[in-house]
């Protein structure tokens, strides 16, 4: 199993410099952040999957105490969804993990959590790197406008969003991206050819298996960034699934694991340094932030010395990314 010691700082720290990580998220990350709204019948620490199952069981008696949580949800009113899931979800005080999340840049964040602790953490943390764009699962396709933004997308629904429903089970998930739910379809190319982090989620959860049964030892390439699972009680099933996956193992909580990112990646340029560095002199005639990033994002900057080779360039045909001496 893969601690910290054993992890290759050194391409997890150009991943991390360069924004390019994604995060894939579970309830975890959010089990130490709190329930906020004032109208909220629930106070204190966000429940996970498990204990909103056992809270909805005993609200709802007359269905078998082992139902599904989605079969839990069909079967609430509206005022029953509104009273113990969207309140309980909604103007969430975000914790320790969650506020971490924003100390760092990121490419994109899946989230297969409802609560709003993470946008939060953004809106209220001053060391956040990004601006947070919401997405839910049922909107339309766009990018963010430059990374300066990041946005956080919602797979199973959005509390501030409830008008959308949420989603419980998988083969109704199913449905939704079959039903044209392009964000799925996004997480699906991108988990196969971009690194990811995934935390606050096991394996066994059958979303997440649907999702990173795209990857494949295959996938991996030396050039790019390891995915890494982080699990703090991982078993051998775990660790079967992860060379499955081709996905790196840390034992450790959420938290635990970005403490250690930070300690090991300690300097992290902003966007804005990052383009500086890029554009030089050119970057002090471009006033507003938000052009430079943009500019920024689809422009680098012609080396004025050749530059020798740095690996075979039969690396470029076979889909690494092109070096200046590949062009």
């Amino acid at each position: 199993m893969s601690e910290s010691m054993s992890l290759d700082w050194t391409r997890i720290g150009n991943g991390l410099r360069s924004g390019r990580y994604n995060l894939l998220l579970g309830a975890g990350i959010s089990l130490d952040s709190q329930s906020g709204s004032p109208i909220s019948l629930h106070n204190g620490n966000l429940p996970s999957s498990r204990q909103l199952r056992d809270d909805l069981s005993k609200l709802l008696p007359n269905i078998k105490s082992e139902s599904s949580l989605h079969r839990l949800y069909r079967n609430m009113s509206s005022d029953q969804v509104r009273d113990h899931i969207t309140y309980r979800f909604t103007d969430c005080v975000p914790g320790p993990t969650a506020n971490k999340i924003t100390e760092f840049r990121w490419n994109r964040i899946f989230t297969l959590n409802i609560d709003d602790a993470l946008e939060n953490a953004y809106r209220r943390n001053s060391a956040a790197m990004q601006t947070p764009i919401v997405v839910n699962f049922m909107d339309n396709f766009f990018d963010a406008p430059d990374r300066m933004h990041v946005q956080i997308i919602h797979l199973h629904g959005f509390s501030k969003r409830h008008g959308d429903g949420y989603v419980f089970d998988l083969k109704e998930y199913a449905k939704t991206i079959s039903d044209n739910n392009v964000w799925g379809h996004i997480l699906g190319d991108i988990i196969r050819s971009e690194p990811f982090f995934v935390l606050g989620t096991s394996l066994e959860e059958p979303d997440l298996a649907y999702f990173v049964a795209e990857r494949d030892p295959a996938s991996e390439r030396t050039d790019r960034a390891p995915s890494i699972l982080v699990e703090p009680s991982p078993d051998g099933g775990t660790v079967t699934d992860c060379k499955e996956f081709a996905l790196l193992l840390y034992k450790g909580s959420a938290l635990n694991f970005l403490q250690v990112a930070d300690q090991n990646v300690p300097n992290r340029p902003s966007l804005l340094d990052v383009a500086h560095s890029n554009l030089g002199e050119l970057a002090t005639s471009i006033a507003d932030p938000g052009t430079l990033s943009l500019f920024h994002s689809y422009f680098e900057s012609v080396p004025a010395a050749k530059q020798g080779p740095t690996h075979q360039a039969a690396n470029f045909a076979l889909g690494h990314e092109a070096t200046w001496s590949d062009i």
